[in-house]
């Protein structure tokens, strides 16, 4: 950066160098005494002569102090006010003041000569000017790495020109005061030439006539240059030019007159540029965007164009006429007043506040003010600027409104409150009157669905049903419709001209509205809503503030469509956790649920010392109607029956559904044990009651077993095994009826253990045997097949049925290894027939869920049809509804291999199970068994017969052969034969026998013959008992 400043440099006298003849060479022959103590002279006046150019020296760099204490703040306020103008060059001037002041206070030859000592006068003057310079120092440096904000350049430069003044005054002191120093130190020098010149003259009278020429006429003339430069004639040189030490003189004295011509010459451009700095100052104040003033005594001294324009006066009418509180609102003068007079009185220094001004028209505005205090013409007076600040308010209630609004995104839950919320914020921060929240309804309609809103005065928004619309019609003409149609923000300023829709216009006027804003609220690239805000002033929405509230229409939308996802993901979230605790179909309690139930029932009894009961509730009858009528009917039924349990319980109790026709009713704090028998007789009643289903009226009835909370129990595991059990024996003792559960029950369960026991072993002593039951053609009255039935050959209990033993085996899991001997048994017997020459006939047998569902019931069938040699087409496997129903898409292709094999597939036990007609058509069967309790039913009323009418007909029609099971009287078989049944098997023909007594029937061949033409029974040919008609 080039300075302004011309820097005097620092230049050194010529060095002194003797005369080829000089003088004293002249006289040396002659006068060699008086050479030598001219030699003497000589030396005292070179001595002398440094003395004085120390002085001047010491001058010069005093009067450089000067200039560069004012180059600094040159060159600072250079910096602070040109962007990018590099300190490199203030810091320089900075390190230079440094040096020059510490060669002054030390007094060495750091200038180039032994610098005179300071006398008393001058060292307190030279070490007053330290701390300022170590404070404008700091001052500076400071300013240089902070980058003082633009608004406070003008006051730190003030400051800084201040400090600059202060110095220049020492520096001046100290040039005044070695100036006088130097004035006498050269009288004193001449005063001892004098003293050696008459010395000189009393001794070499004649030399002096000789050297009068050389030397007292050029002495004389500068002794007369030095009376005039001294007088201020800086220019003043001598024109003596000499060898000898006269010259020497003369070069000296030119060179310090010179030094003197160029430090005052620095002086005055000091000046020049301290106006400079003054007009500058001016030219920055009348040029300033911002409000500059100076007061005095509340009057103004000065003010610049732009604080005259802020509040709409003419600078001179304000410096004239105009009082402090002439500019200021009624609400803030009595604050402005006292930070004025904290300022003059000295309490404070520099005030930054803000006030309402007021300009001439009377309308107010905002104002921020920078002031300080300063001195002007010797009085006290404040400086300050002011700025207004009306945009950067307007701009901070938007960002409040945006904070607050943000805040209230972030804890909002629900869309309408959050809506709400939102206008609210709106209208208390921003001040505008009405602000409301619109959605943008679909394309058909193009009607704006007010969704919130909030007003000055409740019921002003003119919101007529189907009048808001976004459409291209007038009704969509105003701000919102503009802003949804357009997907942009509209703004429209002096609103009441603009609009076309009389019942807007008519609200308008009514609350001077004068400007109106809408901003879309756009979610995923759609257009949902608006929100609109009206104000009472035409200008009253700037750019900067439609920014803000655009950012927080963005953040609005977002939120909304956030909520939205919250509010689907929770409600998801619930009905996971309803899937995950209800039963699907009845929307009752499931088993997770009901866990959590009986937990706290038990801990709620345990507190109160109450009762807890549980209830297990068996439906009786519902596979059959189920089966017969269909899964809908059946699904249509447990829903009912859920709905009247619900019904009969309090709110406290819970009702569950274990599965299938199975429901667990719990009933916390009962008072008493009759309670629970009084809900059990409750719920036999209401599901005693016919249901109609379809238009169809079905009767069910139920089992119920109940257990007690602490009786029975003090565990959920416990308290469940023991109502199992309870029902069960409610079951066993002919259904529909409850049953408490009882400790006879567990003993009976502990029965089941030992025999469990038992069973291990009884394939190792061959105790397992089976029994035979024929299977009768109706037709031909042959008997066709067999079904092997096993019985249990116990040690200590005797002969033990199916129902004693295998639920026991199929929960031990010891089902498969007997199953497996089953198989294997009834194959070989069928072959054993055979070989006896018996006629052929098929064997029924008995396959398990568990057996079906393990991977290797294939391999067992193979190998026992391989070890006996039986063919495969004698062998028939009966299979449950329950097993092939579990999985029926992996059952399918068990059953088609099995069929592979060549051997008979029947569904036992029809009716009694969960079977789809889809299913039952794809399954590769023969037969189809009728379950002997719908036989049992064909004599004792009309549901029987209609389940066995509708089993046959639907057997046939997918080709399969029905077996009837438990015919046990020849009404029965008559009904059967009637209705096209075509195999039947039950006591009524024989009951399960050992393999050799069904010999004897099969060597008869023709055991059974049908009845007479015309009557449809069948008679037992061998008389032991017969029925006929």
């Amino acid at each position: 950066m080039s300075t302004e400043v011309a820097e005097v440099r620092t230049k050194r006298a010529p060095k002194s160098r003797w005369p080829l003849i000089n003088v004293n060479q002249k006289m040396v022959i002659n006068f060699l005494v008086i050479l030598l103590v001219a030699v003497a002279n000589v030396t005292v006046v070179q001595t002398m002569l440094r003395d004085l150019n120390g002085v001047a020296e010491t001058v010069g760099q005093a009067g450089k102090l000067r200039v560069l204490s004012q180059q600094i703040a040159f060159e600072t306020s250079l910096v602070l006010r040109l962007e990018g103008h590099r300190t490199e060059q203030v810091v320089a001037t900075v390190d230079a003041f440094e040096m020059h002041l510490s060669g002054l206070e030390r007094g060495d030859n750091v200038f180039g000569h032994n610098a005179m000592t300071l006398s008393t006068q001058i060292t307190p003057l030279v070490a007053s000017i330290r701390p300022k310079w170590h404070s404008y120092r700091s001052h500076i440096e400071f300013l240089l790495e902070m980058r003082t904000p633009a608004e406070e350049v003008t006051a730190e430069l003030g400051r800084i020109h201040a400090e600059a003044g202060q110095l220049l005054g020492i520096a001046e002191a100290i040039v005044q005061a070695l100036t006088v120093e130097a004035q006498q130190a050269q009288e004193r020098g001449l005063q001892k030439v004098y003293a050696l010149l008459v010395v000189d003259l009393l001794v070499l009278f004649g030399i002096f006539l000789l050297a009068r020429k050389q030397i007292v006429h050029p002495l004389r003339d500068l002794a007369r240059y030095s009376r005039m430069l001294g007088a201020g004639d800086y220019s003043v040189r001598s024109s003596f030019r000499g060898t000898d030490e006269i010259g020497e003189l003369a070069a000296a004295f030119n060179f310090g007159a010179r030094q003197i011509e160029e430090l005052i010459t620095s002086i005055d451009l000091d000046r020049q540029r301290l106006r400079r700095a003054e007009s500058i100052f001016r030219g920055l104040a009348e040029n300033s965007v911002v409000g500059v003033y100076i007061v005095q005594d509340h009057r103004f001294h000065y003010v610049n164009l732009k604080m005259a324009e802020m509040f709409s006066y003419a600078q001179s009418e304000m410096i004239a006429a105009l009082d402090v509180s002439d500019i200021v609102s009624e609400a803030d003068r009595d604050r402005v007043n006292a930070t004025i007079q904290q300022r003059l009185l000295g309490e404070t220094r520099a005030v930054n506040y803000e006030m309402q001004g007021r300009k001439k028209d009377g309308s107010t505005f905002d104002v921020e003010v920078f002031g300080s205090k300063m001195d002007v013409d010797g009085k006290t007076a404040t400086i300050g600027i002011m700025l207004d600040i009306t945009e950067r308010k307007r701009d901070e209630r938007a960002l409040k409104v945006l904070s607050a609004c943000n805040q209230a995104l972030i804890r909002a839950t629900e869309e309408s409150a959050l809506l709400t919320e939102i206008c609210g914020i709106v209208q208390q921060l921003s001040g505008h009157p009405f602000v409301w929240v619109g959605y943008a309804e679909d394309e058909t309609s193009k009607l704006v669905q007010p969704a919130a809103k909030r007003e000055a005065v409740d019921g002003a928004l003119p919101f007529t049903a189907g009048e808001l619309s976004w459409d291209d019609s007038a009704r969509g003409s105003g701000v919102t419709g503009t802003a949804i149609r357009t997907g942009r923000t509209a703004v429209v300023k002096y609103v009441q001209g603009n609009m076309q829709y009389p019942p807007w216009r008519d609200f308008l006027i009514e609350h001077g509205i004068q400007s109106g804003m809408a901003l879309p609220l756009i979610a995923e690239r759609k257009v949902i809503g608006a929100l609109t805000i009206y104000a009472q002033d035409a200008a009253a929405f700037t750019a900067s503030e439609i920014r803000i509230v655009e950012e927080l229409a963005g953040s609005l939308a977002y939120g909304i469509t956030a909520l939205r996802a919250n509010c689907a993901r929770q409600h998801y979230a619930q009905q996971l956790m309803h899937q995950a605790n209800h039963d699907v179909l009845t929307g009752l309690a499931n088993r997770s649920l009901l866990s959590d139930r009986i937990k706290q029932a038990i801990a709620s009894a345990e507190r109160s010392g109450r009762v807890a009961a549980l209830l297990l509730l068996d439906l009786d009858c519902f596979k059959v109607i189920n089966d017969s009528l269909g899964h809908p009917v059946g699904d249509a039924l447990l829903q009912a029956v859920a709905e009247r349990l619900c019904a009969l319980v309090r709110k406290a109790d819970t009702v569950a559904r274990l599965g299938g026709d199975e429901f667990v009713i719990v009933l916390p704090g009962l008072l008493k044990v009759a309670d629970a028998s009084l809900v059990a007789g409750k719920v036999l009643s209401a599901l005693a009651q016919p249901f109609v289903i379809d238009q169809q009226e079905l009767h069910i009835g139920v089992s119920i077993g109940i257990s007690l909370y602490p009786q029975d129990g003090t565990h959920e595991e416990v308290l469940l095994k023991n109502v199992d059990l309870a029902m069960y024996r409610a079951k066993f003792e002919g259904r529909n009826k409850f049953h408490f559960y009882t400790e006879e029950l567990n003993i009976h369960g502990r029965e089941r253990l030992a025999l469990a026991s038992d069973l291990r072993g009884a394939l190792e002593r061959d105790e397992l045997r089976l029994h035979y039951q024929p299977q009768v053609d109706l037709r031909s009255g042959e008997v066709v097949g067999v079904e092997a039935l096993l019985r249990w050959q116990h040690p200590a209990r005797g002969m033990l049925s199916p129902v004693q033993f295998i639920p026991i085996a199929e929960e031990t899991g010891l089902i498969i290894p007997i199953g497996a001997w089953v198989i294997k048994a009834a194959c070989a017997q069928q072959r054993a027939w055979r070989e006896a020459g018996l006629p052929p006939v098929r064997v029924a047998v008995n396959i398990s869920a568990h057996q079906f569902r393990r991977h290797d019931l294939l391999a067992v069938v193979a190998e026992a049809l391989r070890e006996t040699a039986m063919e495969a087409r004698y062998l028939e496997l009966e299979l449950t509804e329950t097993a092939i129903m579990q999985e029926p898409e992996k059952a399918i292709p068990v059953l088609l291999e099995l069929k592979a094999l060549g051997l008979h597939l029947a569904l036992d036990d029809f009716g009694m199970g969960y079977s789809s007609l889809n299913y039952l058509r794809q399954f590769p069967l023969d037969n189809l068994k009728i379950d002997r309790s719908f036989v049992s039913d064909l004599t004792s009323g009309t549901h029987g017969v209609s389940i066995v009418k509708t089993i046959i007909s639907l057997a046939h029609s997918l080709d399969l052969k029905v077996i009837a099971e438990g015919v046990e009287s020849m009404a029965q078989l008559d009904l059967l034969n009637t209705y096209g049944c075509d195999e039947v098997q039950g006591f009524y023909f024989s009951k399960p026998v050992a393999a050799d007594e069904l010999a004897c029937l099969l060597g008869k061949w023709r055991v059974f013959e049908v009845g007479p033409a015309g009557n449809d029974s069948i008679t037992r040919k061998n008389g032991a008992a017969h029925e006929g008609t």
